[in-house]
């Protein structure tokens, strides 16, 4: 059967989200939403910019509000594509390198 590593993915998580909040500009905030298992139990207190997103709002009613969308797969790519704003995937994270303030494939 399928387990989850959750404290090994909150750890890669936290990493990364590190990496974001640096880069993020005083007037930015990213929020994100996770997979329950991980979302559940990350804390974004460590965090200046990064936020969970919020729960009192519907998914796709809050990203009519959002000027960019960073997504795997999931089909919201092409629901917000509709909306004709920034977004980016990241097919291989293991791949992905910050180079001069930008996330860069290597």
């Amino acid at each position: 059967s399928r387990k989850a590593d959750v404290a090994a993915q909150k750890e890669i998580m936290h990493e990364y989200f590190l990496q974001i909040d640096e880069l993020l500009r005083e007037d930015q905030i990213f929020y994100v939403n996770l997979h329950f298992l991980l979302g559940n139990e990350m804390d974004f207190e460590d965090y200046e910019h990064i936020r969970p997103f919020p729960p009192e709002y519907e998914t796709y009613h809050f990203l009519t509000i959002c000027d960019m969308l960073v997504t795997d797969y999931s089909s919201v790519f092409f629901d917000f594509g509709y909306l004709k704003k920034g977004q980016d995937t990241c097919p291989d994270h293991s791949k992905v390198v910050i180079v001069d303030g930008q996330a860069v494939s290597q």
